[in-house]
């Protein structure tokens, strides 16, 4: 289960700004299910999953990656990276979308 503590949105006309608690609501806990190579939402009943196309162990850090197509009726395709640190739980993502990003920290923890 990992948890987002922050979330920048950025672009290039803007820079990135911090999303309020309202916005970051629907990224904020996931599910990172490593053994059927899936990430969910943790806290909504959305159905929405991710399926992890690549896992890299470097430097005691796990590294998560995944592509999506997006939805026909918008650009919102692209590619996702999650970083977790073995030790500490730590962690570090970023989701690049059609001249956007999502970028975040937080933490992780084993599901019980």
């Amino acid at each position: 289960l990992c948890t987002a503590t922050e979330i920048y949105e950025c672009d290039a006309a803007h820079g990135c700004r911090v999303l309020d608690a309202e916005d970051a609501y629907h990224l904020q806990h996931l599910n990172v299910d490593v053994k059927n190579k899936n990430v969910s939402l943790a806290h909504l009943e959305t159905g929405f999953s991710s399926a992890i196309e690549r896992v890299e162990t470097v430097e005691d850090k796990v590294v998560f990656q995944g592509i999506e197509a997006g939805t026909p009726d918008q650009g919102d395709g692209g590619g996702w990276t999650v970083t977790v640190d073995r030790r500490y739980g730590s962690m570090v993502f970023t989701m690049a979308r059609n001249g956007y990003s999502f970028n975040g920290f937080g933490g992780c923890v084993p599901a019980r």
